[in-house]
């Protein structure tokens, strides 16, 4: 996934994540690319809080509905409350879930060839978070609706952040919806 957005009205084609943009497909192909050979797919809205990415909006309401219960019972459980702290007023819940997430733990999955850089497939994002690697175990026999989970999958494959832009951060972590400003 990527941080790109349409407005009603515009349209966006790709060449594919993995390819080269800088080429053009091999035009002695006979044979149509996959996405060629059916209609194109109608773009839908993500879910509240996937624009501006905002995790209090986005992951927060899947933390309260499924994971409070449990971790507010379990005195081991990390805290997964909404509770700003530290010095840039990330929750709680953002802390201890930030060190889960696949740009967090070490890796960012790029692959350099000829001195550009590609992900690799299943090497990024929520497909190599210790977070979802832990749900997809069973967590606690914890079962997220299709829903939620495509909320965590969305913020783990966006870079797992907190705050969407560094002002008006206060707004941001108390769930308002905040534009980004533009230089």
């Amino acid at each position: 996934r990527t941080d790109t957005y349409l407005h009603p009205g515009e349209t966006l084609s790709c060449r594919g994540c993995h390819e080269s943009r800088h080429s053009a497909p091999d035009a002695l192909s006979k044979v149509a690319p996959m996405a060629m050979r059916r209609p194109a797919s109608v773009i839908q809205p993500e879910a509240e809080g996937s624009y501006p990415l905002s995790f209090p909006r986005l992951v927060q309401p899947v933390l309260d509905r499924n994971c409070l219960p449990c971790h507010r019972k379990e005195e081991k459980a990390p805290s997964l409350e909404a509770v700003p702290s530290g010095k840039w007023g990330w929750s709680e819940s953002y802390q201890s879930l930030a060190p889960l997430a696949w740009a967090k733990h070490g890796g960012n999955g790029a692959l350099r060839i000829n001195g550009t850089s590609r992900s690799i497939p299943g090497e990024v994002g929520a497909k190599a978070s210790k977070l979802a690697q832990m749900l997809d175990a069973g967590h606690h026999d914890v079962v997220l609706s299709n829903e939620d989970r495509h909320r965590l999958d969305l913020w783990l494959d966006c870079n797992s952040v907190f705050y969407h832009a560094y002002h008006d951060m206060e707004l941001q972590a108390a769930g308002q919806v905040i534009q980004p400003v533009l230089e």
